[in-house]
């Protein structure tokens, strides 16, 4: 089933707030000042992200979107979860991607590349991390 755009919008909103929410639970157990700064500098990101999510969304349907408040549980070990975060801001940008290819609204086009360029530093950063901590 396809989706509406302000029901993509909601998607892409809730999923930005849970990966800041997660990204300041990894900045809480982050081993080092340099990691935590890390974690928290993409998590603000996410919130910017979201913000220009919610703007497009209050231009589409005339109402602000409040999603569901997330509570990420950190029950996976440290390294493990830093490869989880590499995976999913690949996919993302895959799917903000493939957004911006596709979609005719021109706001969302711009917030697209933006979000996309973002993800893309942010890969590079936990690549940064990972390979960091292996030459520990």
């Amino acid at each position: 089933m396809d989706l509406t755009l302000p029901q993509q919008l909601q998607e892409y909103i809730e999923f930005e707030m849970n990966c800041d929410a997660f990204y300041r639970t990894m900045a809480e157990i982050a081993p080092t000042d340099q990691e935590r700064q890390v974690f928290l500098e993409i998590a603000d990101n996410r919130r910017h992200h979201v913000q220009l999510f919610q703007d497009i969304y209050v231009s589409i349907a005339g109402e602000n979107y409040e999603p569901p408040a997330y509570s990420p549980d950190m029950d996976q070990p440290y390294q493990f979860a830093l490869r989880h975060l590499i995976l999913s801001e690949h996919k993302s940008f895959q799917e903000y991607h493939n957004q911006f290819m596709n979609t005719d609204n021109n706001a969302l086009k711009k917030a697209c590349y933006q979000v996309g360029l973002n993800k893309t530093e942010h890969i590079n950063k936990l690549m940064t991390l990972m390979i960091d901590k292996r030459n520990d």
